[in-house]
């Protein structure tokens, strides 16, 4: 068979720069599926403006230059059911796997729609209003022109059957696997002091960009009132959002009395996370929704306990692992912290049954499951 991938409608969440995990995924798609797939070819669509990828040396892919897919993201938009059709068509595709929430819709091959987010449904406050609507529509009309669908977790496909009164035969919930295949438990003072800076290295850590789903002035709050019983600090890694920036951070860290022990890293390279993970003394992510939860998986690999919410796909990757919170409530992230901080056996346990869920989680099952879907045999 030969298989298109799009990176067109992800538009510059692929880009280096980008918020979130959307180039990481791109990244595993192009250079897993070529070799998971030997016997069909593999064709990735990429804008001229995109960020390229480190594509495989493989016989059976190429890269498509698009050179007519327009940056701006209506404009974009109108390209991809206008245009793109007719560039399918002329490549000759078998299937056409529709990367983040859209299809093509007059393309006429086989599609697989990889669903990357729900958030914009329920979440409005973190998109705006017109991309909130033009993606509620387009994902409605992609979910019934699909010939089969992926998600990352049962939360989104359960979310995707209530919401859109979609087929739950046609979902197919297929897991993301941990992208470090050399997690370590080996952390130490002299490292975290090195990470960090910090003269004894003790910490809680959080990774997410700064969307309001994700809960950070609550997660804030929930640490000043273990303070100042608990000599950790709070660090944060993720980029800050237009929705919240740094300094409204540190100005509910100022009202809550906790402004010294709050500590906003930015962006962190993938490849410099693990120091970060294992160093930590617990992972915290009391988001309000996820459609994954990337954090809690690469935290459990490194042995670092997590506390994490138990809303949507969280509970559902973590398991028995972690200690699952209420996200809304301030209180129920405070005492989950607590439970893990207070408590060295209660870290050992958590540590080792973490570890033991991660592995669970490989990329090469993603990939398997991923090029099942994609050929029709699953």
């Amino acid at each position: 068979m030969r298989i298109g991938i799009d990176n067109i409608s992800p538009g510059l969440s692929t880009s280096r720069s980008a918020v979130g995990g959307m180039r990481h995924f791109m990244e595993t798609v192009v250079t897993g599926l070529p070799k998971a797939g030997r016997e069909h070819e593999f064709e990735l669509f990429m804008p001229a403006w995109a960020d390229p990828f480190d594509a495989p040396n493989a016989r059976n892919f190429v890269v498509v230059p698009d050179l007519r897919a327009p940056r701006n993201r209506i404009a974009r938009v109108a390209y991809e059911q206008l245009r793109l059709p007719g560039r399918i068509a002329q490549r000759a595709l078998s299937v056409w796997l529709g990367t983040c929430n859209t299809l093509p819709l007059r393309a006429a091959c086989r599609q697989v729609l990889i669903v990357q987010s729900l958030q914009f449904l329920s979440h409005s406050e973190s998109y705006e209003r017109v991309r909130r609507r033009y993606q509620a529509l387009l994902l409605r009309l992609s979910l019934r022109r699909a010939d089969a669908i992926v998600t990352f977790s049962q939360a989104s496909k359960d979310r995707i059957v209530e919401i859109f009164a979609t087929d739950p035969r046609r979902i197919h919930v297929t897991h993301h696997g941990l992208r470090f295949s050399n997690a370590t438990r080996v952390g130490d003072r002299d490292e975290r002091q090195r990470v960090l800076g910090l003269t004894d290295g003790e910490y809680v850590l959080s990774v997410s960009a700064f969307y309001p789903y994700k809960n950070l002035p609550r997660l804030i709050e929930a640490f000043a009132r273990l303070k100042p019983a608990i000599k950790h600090r709070l660090v944060l890694i993720g980029a800050p959002t237009r929705f919240l920036t740094v300094e409204k951070i540190m100005a509910i860290a100022r009202a809550c009395g906790v402004e010294k022990d709050v500590l906003c890293l930015g962006l962190v390279p993938g490849e410099e996370l693990p120091k970060f993970y294992r160093n930590a003394a617990v992972l915290v992510m009391p988001s309000l929704e996820e459609t994954f939860g990337h954090p809690v998986l690469e935290a459990m690999a490194f042995a670092c306990p997590v506390v994490t919410s138990n809303r949507s796909s969280m509970a559902e990757i973590v398991g028995e692992a972690g200690i699952l919170v209420n996200p809304y409530s301030v209180e129920s992230i405070a005492d989950g912290l607590d439970r893990v901080l207070s408590d060295t056996a209660r870290q050992q346990q958590m540590a080792e049954a973490g570890m033991a869920r991660a592995r669970r989680f490989t990329r090469e099952a993603f990939l398997g499951r991923l090029l099942r879907v994609l050929v029709g045999h699953d």
